[in-house]
């Protein structure tokens, strides 16, 4: 089969905690990826919650939700972490 015909792939990392909560089938999940599609559409194709990813790592370069990923890359998928503070813009 050559290249043109062959199917485009991506790895979405999850992280191992994240594994504890919801069953996955590991922590990398190979994806198909059609034209056009976005990281949040491959979120959804791996049966993976949208709702608990809201940042995407490629390459080291934060990327959206929207992003459309390349043949062979693999994405980590961070959780949306709640905690922490707001900065004080009058302080």
């Amino acid at each position: 089969m050559d290249d043109r015909r062959r199917a485009s792939r991506v790895t979405l990392r999850i992280p191992r905690s994240f594994c504890q909560y919801y069953p996955v089938r590991g922590e990398f999940i190979t994806v198909e990826v059609s034209a056009g599609e976005t990281v949040a559409d491959l979120i959804k194709k791996a049966g993976l919650p949208e709702f608990e990813f809201g940042i995407v790592v490629v390459n080291g370069k934060r990327e959206l939700p929207s992003y459309q990923p390349k043949d062979g890359e693999t994405l980590e998928l961070l959780p949306i972490i709640s905690g922490g503070c707001v900065p004080n813009p009058t302080l």
